[in-house]
């Protein structure tokens, strides 16, 4: 059986980022937030031995990242 919520997913459920103001980049924190999320559905996606390319293929492999990658 898949665990549906990866250790992953639950440490950064605990990341309270609506608190953050400024990651320090230079961009406004909203873009930084979806480009987090889309990078962190990569990096999973890529752990698992699957390629993804765009939000939709990381929201089909981990629906929680939708609100954060929309």
């Amino acid at each position: 059986m898949k665990d549906t919520n990866p250790p992953k997913i639950e440490t950064l459920k605990a990341i309270d980022f609506n608190t953050v103001e400024d990651f320090g980049k230079g961009s406004n924190a909203l873009d930084l937030k979806k480009s987090m999320a889309f990078q962190l559905g990569q990096t999973l996606a890529l752990y698992n031995k699957i390629e993804v390319y765009t939000k939709q293929d990381i929201i089909a492999s981990f629906p929680e990242l939708e609100p954060h990658l929309m």
